[in-house]
């Protein structure tokens, strides 16, 4: 009996026992993406920090506070601009 296999394989040793072994290479790139664990054959719970896509998500979130401040930061002085233009109209019609 033949059984065809045309998947990719990642190739895993786990860091607590030294046990190689293989994961499906999708569910290893989607572990390692979203932070996610998985186990070695003889039980040890393994996985990645944080994933790539959080850094990235954490990243996307300042920068859009940073944005927000610098948008605010920016209305106060050009509202200040305004009427300090304006309190120069007044003095050179003086």
């Amino acid at each position: 009996m033949n059984i065809g296999f045309d998947h990719n394989m990642q190739i895993v040793e786990c860091w607590i026992c030294g046990c190689l072994f293989a994961l499906p290479e999708n569910l290893y790139l989607h572990a390692q993406e979203k932070g996610k664990g998985f186990h070695c054959p003889n039980g040890h719970s393994l996985g990645f920090g944080p994933g790539r896509l959080s850094e990235l998500e954490e990243e996307l979130a300042e920068a859009k506070l940073t944005e927000a401040r610098l948008r605010s930061s920016w209305k106060g002085a050009a509202t200040e601009n305004e009427r300090l233009l304006k309190r120069l109209d007044k003095k050179k019609k003086k």
